[in-house]
């Protein structure tokens, strides 16, 4: 579940895309047997560098502000629909609820203003402190600020689905989540302790982070998983 906010929110979020090298590649071959010249491409790896669990605002949003080379933001929006700044980040960020539950809070329908309605006996993202709502500075990571500056920023990133980390990890090595759907029932004492309490069952099949181990994915007669 992201924590930070505006505009967009993403279970994962790709920070920068890198380019890079020179290869060769063949062309098909020429009627009548001839090989075709062989042309260069200036790409030889597509390196996508992720952070988990911030928006692009809370991570990128400043820098893309003061840079005016990406779309950022560094105001977010309150449930009333007031905006509000949005602070420099802790270095020890604070937490907020990661579940379903918390992330169709924050969406609210579409109009990305529930983070302040985060609240639970362990997390809170109420006023008057807003503890959600932050932005980095590029001073504070240096390291991403200097990759953004050089390389491909991807500003326009959606959350695609209500999936939780592994959902959406598999979304973006496969390009689908093939039915997955982060709202599974838990098993046993992964069980979180939300309101109404979904019962118990048995582990099943899945796996990975956030599945539980009962998405219930069985192979099927072609191979595929489903």
């Amino acid at each position: 579940m992201p924590v930070r906010l505006f505009r967009r929110i993403s279970r994962v979020l790709p920070a920068v895309v890198l380019l890079a090298g020179t290869i060769s590649m063949p062309m098909p071959a020429m009627p009548g047997g001839r090989a075709a010249s062989t042309a260069t491409s200036p790409i030889s790896h597509v390196v996508v560098l992720m952070q988990e669990n911030h928006s692009f605002d809370n991570v990128l949003g400043r820098l893309c502000v003061q840079s005016h080379r990406c779309d950022g933001a560094t105001t977010g929006l309150l449930h009333d629909g007031s905006a509000i700044p949005l602070p420099a980040a802790k270095n020890i960020v604070p937490g907020a609820p990661h579940n379903v539950q918390a992330m169709t809070t924050a969406i609210d329908g579409g109009r990305m203003d529930g983070f302040d309605l985060m609240v639970t006996p362990d997390h809170d993202c109420a006023g008057p402190d807003y503890d959600c709502y932050q932005a980095f500075d590029p001073s504070q990571i240096p390291d991403l600020a200097a990759l953004a500056l050089s390389f491909a920023v991807s500003d326009r990133t959606f959350q695609s689905d209500l999936a939780a980390s592994w959902g959406s990890h598999l979304g973006l090595v496969a390009a689908t989540m093939d039915g997955f759907n982060g709202d599974n029932p838990c098993a046993g004492t992964q069980c979180p302790a939300l309101a109404p309490q979904p019962a118990p069952v048995a582990l099943g099949t899945g796996w990975g982070c956030d599945s539980h181990r009962d998405a219930l994915w069985s192979r099927a007669t072609d191979g595929r998983l489903s």
